[in-house]
């Protein structure tokens, strides 16, 4: 057994022995109240009154293992040593948790004998509670980022009383107005069917501006070429792959820092479940078969994806915005089928690797939302500055798999104001704007 780092007495006799002899109490700490707690200063006292400590330096030392190891952890974020509070991880109450023994991301990887492109048949409790999502690809950086935002097995508290807030929906919006809520000591639920962090996290900002910066970089190694740098086709290679492993790595190092649901339940005392809402009656609702009472509810389900109903492309490969970082070889040509700022943003991105970009848009104008024409004009200017081909007021007559050609992969037809063409490419990417998710059943 470990010793302590005090004296002879192990870590675990320690605990047991102040798990037994320390006073507990609610404590309230700036208007919030935390149940069953103690000061640090107390668990000092206690350890050196118990004989477990010879002085408090020697207290001071055990108290740090048992947060080391698990068995207390802290309440609350001060530099004052008088003021910190403690509890022992089995007088939490149940926030939700993962079951004993659990199954991880990466070992779904590692019995997929490492094919990345993970079917969901076989994990029940996930599948049951993410239906839309029908297959996942890991690698090690995505385990590591679902196994904080979204782990294979969760289960959920049990209800205790009505809530003060119940909030639909864990993005930005709704992990912000949960924070709030138990700040202003509510008893809140966070209710979510996919991944904590919503778009900005997993989809959004945050891997955006990764590739971005990597578009950047190219674009600057091209322009060097002006001061004499010389990059020929023969030397200059890009590994989509290697960048697309950069974005997915910064994403597992940020995400689960902010949105983990184990900050939610071991931090900020919120219920989490992960599943789908569903009202059945005023004030009154049920998700994974448990049936939750509350005083108000906030929906933030956000927006969602709608693949649009084109002709053949149910029939081929296509990346969208939330599987694009998957991509694992660059092609040498991409068409965007899309409009608005999502659109144009990976537009520019993609044609600055080098990547022969055409952008394609139901829309007459790019941006429905500018204010002003001379905005769509010079959006439009600017990307096709940068060698961006775009095609306004576009219907799509159909998608095929053109088997002819090395390096096509895909044959799009179009009609752009009554003109027909066929755009080859070897891959699509659908960037249509979303829409108004209220993902749950009313």
């Amino acid at each position: 057994m470990e010793e302590g780092k005090g004296g002879c007495i192990t870590i675990e006799d320690a605990y047991d022995m102040l798990y037994m002899h320390i006073h507990r109490e609610d404590i309230t700490y700036k208007g919030k109240k935390y149940k069953k707690s103690f000061y640090f200063k107390d668990g000092l006292k206690c350890l050196t009154k118990i004989k477990v400590a010879q002085n408090e330096e020697s207290a001071k030392d055990y108290m740090e293992g048992l947060i080391e190891s698990n068995y207390i952890y802290l309440l609350n974020n001060t530099q004052n040593t008088n003021e910190i509070i403690c509890r022992f991880h089995k007088d939490s109450p149940d926030h939700g948790h993962q079951p004993d023994k659990s199954k991880t991301w990466s070992l779904v990887l590692k019995q997929a004998k490492g094919n990345p492109f993970i079917s969901l048949k076989g994990i029940t409790d996930f599948k049951e509670k993410c239906p839309f999502v029908t297959s996942m690809y890991l690698d090690q950086y995505n385990c590591k980022l679902y196994d904080a935002i979204r782990p294979v097995e969760w289960v959920d508290p049990i209800p205790e009383g009505p809530y003060d807030v119940i909030i639909i929906g864990a993005g930005m919006g709704g992990m912000t107005a949960a924070i709030k809520a138990v700040q202003h000591n509510f008893k809140v639920a966070l209710i979510e069917r996919s991944y904590m962090g919503g778009e900005h996290y997993n989809t959004g900002m945050i891997t955006f501006n990764v590739l971005e910066h990597c578009a950047e970089i190219i674009q600057k190694l091209n322009e060097a070429q002006t001061l004499g740098l010389e990059i020929s086709k023969d030397t200059w290679k890009l590994s989509m792959k290697k960048v697309m492993e950069q974005v997915r790595q910064k994403r597992a190092h940020i995400a689960p820092e902010f949105c983990s649901v184990f900050s939610f339940t071991d931090t900020y005392g919120v219920d989490l479940y992960l599943g789908n809402a569903k009202f059945i009656g005023p004030q009154t609702i049920i998700v994974n078969s448990k049936i939750l009472q509350y005083s108000k509810a906030i929906i933030a389900t956000g927006s969602q994806l709608t693949i649009p109903k084109l002709e053949g492309l149910s029939d081929v490969p296509y990346y969208t915005i939330e599987t694009i970082y998957n991509m694992t070889k660059r092609p040498n040509s991409l068409v965007i089928y899309g409009w608005g700022q999502v659109a144009c943003a990976y537009a520019q991105v993609f044609q600055r690797m080098r990547i022969d970009v055409t952008l394609l848009s139901e829309e007459k104008k790019l941006l429905k939302c500018a204010t002003s024409e001379g905005i769509n004009k010079y959006t439009e200017h600017t990307l096709k500055y940068l060698g961006v081909k775009v095609f306004t007021g576009v219907t799509i007559i159909g998608i095929d798999n053109n088997k002819e050609g090395k390096n096509v992969s895909y044959a799009i037809s179009v009609d752009v104001k009554g003109v027909k063409y066929v755009i080859n490419c070897q891959a699509i990417l659908i960037a249509t704007p979303k829409t108004v998710g209220v993902l749950f059943d009313s």
